[in-house]
């Protein structure tokens, strides 16, 4: 398994702690996707998303959960490209102007 540490602030002011993020294929016993379909608050579309990494947070009987996502949009397939012929479309990540 992947892992890597790295330093988290988690309120403002506060001493910073160093934390542990693992690399797996299996998230919550359930196969891990790195590609989402996810809905923003009081839109009606749905938005396209690559997932870097996620949070477990909360406490035992309140948990949390955050996620750090690009954001992507499709793209028009390249003229020739097998995958296209076959039905296949490629995101690209989505930047802020």
């Amino acid at each position: 398994m992947s892992a890597t540490h790295f330093q988290a602030v988690f309120e403002l002011g506060c001493t910073p702690s160093t934390e542990l993020v693992r690399c797996t294929k299996y998230l919550s016993g359930a196969p891990w996707y790195d590609k989402i379909l996810y809905r923003r608050d009081n839109e009606p579309l749905l938005a396209y998303a690559y997932v870097h990494l996620v949070f477990d947070g909360g406490t035992a009987t309140v948990p949390s959960r955050c996620v750090i996502v690009q954001r992507l949009e499709r793209t028009d397939a390249r003229a020739g490209c097998p995958f296209a012929a076959a039905g296949y479309t490629s995101p690209r990540w989505l930047l802020d102007e």
